[in-house]
């Protein structure tokens, strides 16, 4: 838990990287974690800068027509190449590949990942004692945006890193901290946005979009507001 070791930003950061962007779960974290740092007599100045991109509405795009910088797919290839580990290059890819939420890379239902399916995964809403995201979590498909992904990195052969954790937080923080020791520059979910964007520009309907990223269409069409409205 963050409260058993000193308050920092640092570890502010770890948790709400965690988190979807665009769900009251993230807003809240924000609010009351902003009062913790006032609390702890932490700069809320530098709080907030550090904290950027994980306020307001949370939405990727906004109202005023001023979208957030998203990854591109040479930005991904480039750090996907970068990484040394079998492990870390997996979990990478997959996220890139598939658009997943971190905890989602143990959901995925090994007997559809395999080469012959060309990329077409099920996601479960149980495995392992690990459930899915919402209240009634649902399996669903999915398909790569970018198929030769799913064969230039090899992705059927699957490995996940270890964790005694079950829930979404402890295997995000998991992932999180793999990000963060091969100084990966950005979240685990800037793989997941990149994927919405990119399926939206591939002429994904929305509805198909939403439903394959596993959220309901108004969560996705508040997050994505900015690349919708340009569609």
């Amino acid at each position: 838990m963050i409260l058993n070791r000193p308050f920092s930003i640092e570890q502010v950061k770890s948790v709400m990287g965690s988190y979807e962007l665009g769900t009251r779960q993230l807003s809240l974290s924000y609010t009351r974690f902003k009062a913790l740092a006032k609390f702890a007599q932490i700069d809320l100045q530098a709080f907030e800068r550090e904290l950027k991109g994980l306020q307001g509405d949370y939405s990727i795009g906004s109202e005023t027509g001023i979208k957030r910088q998203l990854l591109t797919d040479e930005e991904i290839v480039s750090w996907y190449n970068q990484l040394k580990s079998p492990l870390s290059k997996w979990c990478f890819g997959a996220l890139a590949t598939w658009g997943l939420r971190p905890h989602e890379l143990w959901l995925i239902d090994l007997d559809t990942l395999s080469k012959a399916n060309s990329g077409l995964i099920t996601v479960l809403p149980e495995q392992n004692g690990i459930v899915g995201k919402g209240k009634h979590p649902r399996s669903r498909s999915i398909l790569p945006c970018r198929p030769n992904w799913f064969y230039d990195w090899e992705l059927w052969n699957y490995q996940l890193p270890q964790s005694k954790g079950v829930t979404a937080r402890d295997l995000g923080h998991v992932i999180g901290a793999q990000f963060k020791r091969n100084k990966t520059p950005f979240l685990p979910y800037d793989l997941r946005h990149a994927w919405a964007v990119r399926a939206l520009h591939s002429g994904l309907p929305t509805s198909q979009a939403a439903r394959a990223m596993g959220h309901r269409l108004t969560v996705h069409e508040r997050i994505y507001l900015y690349w919708i409205d340009e569609q």
